[in-house]
């Protein structure tokens, strides 16, 4: 649980902060078989009287409180709301056109190497054993590494 004190400074979801000048105990006692209530009803926690930096004031649970965020913490989350949509949209992209490198490789049966992450994998499709099978090894590694025990991307933590 949250623990603050008076003129601990906090933030609610919206990102509004204020200092603490009252706290106050919770309304009710948890019971043990009351643990699902204790995590989401806000009666069983204790409130804390809030003076926003805007002027207002207003009595909310510290269960719906957070510290407020450092100067690197603020760039982090204005950075990850910036950002995360476009990284998500490119990365949807990404993923169709993986998917159509994956198909064409299946079809024609020609493995290929995603250079796309750090850990390089390849992609092996299961009509290259079917169509290459017969060939030597070191003349495939030649063209690509082909792990010859994983199939598709099962080698692969990532994929």
């Amino acid at each position: 649980m949250r623990t603050f004190k008076i003129n601990d400074r906090v933030q609610d979801k919206k990102l509004n902060c204020g200092t603490i000048s009252e706290i106050n105990p919770a309304l009710k006692k948890s019971l043990a078989n009351d643990l699902y209530y204790y995590k989401h009803d806000a009666n069983y926690h204790p409130t804390a009287y809030i003076n926003w930096d805007n002027g207002s004031s207003s009595t909310e649970s510290v269960i719906l409180l957070d510290r407020e965020d450092n100067e690197l913490e603020k760039e982090f989350r204005n950075a990850f709301a910036i950002n995360t949509e476009l990284i998500n949209e490119k990365l949807k992209q990404a993923s169709l056109l993986v998917d159509e490198a994956q198909k064409i490789s299946d079809d024609s049966g020609i493995p290929f190497e995603a250079s796309i992450s750090p850990l390089s994998q390849n992609y092996v499709t299961d009509s290259f054993r079917e169509k290459f099978s017969k060939i030597d090894k070191d003349f495939i590694d030649q063209f690509i590494f082909v792990d010859s025990y994983a199939s598709s991307w099962e080698h692969s933590m990532v994929c």
